[in-house]
C-alpha cells in the first residue's frame, strides 16, 4: 500500500502496479509526478482504470511527461459481479 501523492521511496522500480488510483480529478497532478519520479529510466507501469470518471486529463499529463501507453480492455469478475476496466501499459517514449 503506498500514497501515491506522498511517496516514501527516493529509489527508481522496474515496475509499478497501480490499482483504484484514478478516482480524484484533484490527484492526477500529483500522481502523473509521482510515477515519473519513481518509475526507472526503461521501467513498465501497469495501471487499471475502471473509467470511473473521465481521465484523460490524467493520461494527458503522462504525454506531458514523455510517457507512452498501450491499453487493452478485460472483463473482471468476482462474485457474479462482472466490470470492464482498462489495462494500460505505460512506459518513457
Amino acid at each position: 500500500v503506498l500514497d501515491f501523492i506522498r511517496p516514501a521511496f527516493s529509489t527508481r522500480f522496474d515496475t509499478i502496479l497501480a490499482a483504484e488510483v484514478l478516482y480524484d480529478r484533484g490527484g492526477f497532478r500529483g500522481l502523473a509526478d509521482a510515477f515519473d519520479a519513481m518509475i526507472a529510466p526503461r521501467g513498465t507501469i501497469l495501471l487499471t482504470d475502471g473509467e470511473r470518471i473521465d481521465t484523460a486529463e490524467f493520461y494527458a499529463l503522462l504525454d506531458a511527461r514523455g510517457f507512452e501507453r498501450t491499453a487493452a480492455y478485460l472483463v473482471v469478475e468476482d462474485q457474479g459481479w462482472r466490470e470492464r476496466v482498462r489495462l494500460v501499459r505505460i512506459r518513457r517514449s
